[in-house]
């Protein structure tokens, strides 16, 4: 694996690992979401199910920009990422954690589908193998880490 090659996997094993935070720390702060700001067990779900709803959405056209323009869908990534998260730090009322939770969904579809298509596109061959290996490395660790 050139250097090149490389340090871009370890940049998109930064935004994965960073995307999948989110995901991870979720979980253990839904009882206390619930409890400060008083929501309903439906709120909750619809909270929750924001997130995946906005990666079921997102799929195709996430491909098709990460398949014609890569460094949009890679750059629009990391901002729609803070964008989410800011939103959600606010601890707003429930509309405004429902769009955070919707763009960090958007967010991490966009990681995840660049990404993968970035490392495809670069070296395809035995090399992608070990590359595609680290990203899902760097999920997993982003996942336990949150």
């Amino acid at each position: 694996m050139s250097g090149s090659s490389r340090a871009s996997t370890g940049l998109l094993c930064l935004v994965v690992f960073s995307s999948t935070v989110c995901i991870g720390a979720f979980g253990p702060l839904l009882p206390e979401i619930a409890r400060a700001q008083g929501l309903p067990d439906w709120q909750l779900g619809i909270l929750a199910g924001s997130f995946g709803f906005a990666r079921m959405a997102a799929d195709l056209p996430a491909g098709a920009l990460a398949g014609h323009r890569l460094a949009a869908s890679l750059t629009l990534a990391p901002v729609t990422l803070l964008a989410g998260m800011l939103l959600l730090a606010t601890a707003g009322p429930l509309p405004v954690l429902v769009l955070g939770r919707l763009l960090t969904g958007l967010a991490h579809t966009l990681v995840m589908v660049g990404s993968l298509t970035a490392v495809l596109q670069d070296r395809p061959g035995p090399g992608a193998s070990i590359r595609l290996n680290t990203l899902e490395f760097a999920g997993m660790l982003g996942v336990l880490g949150g």
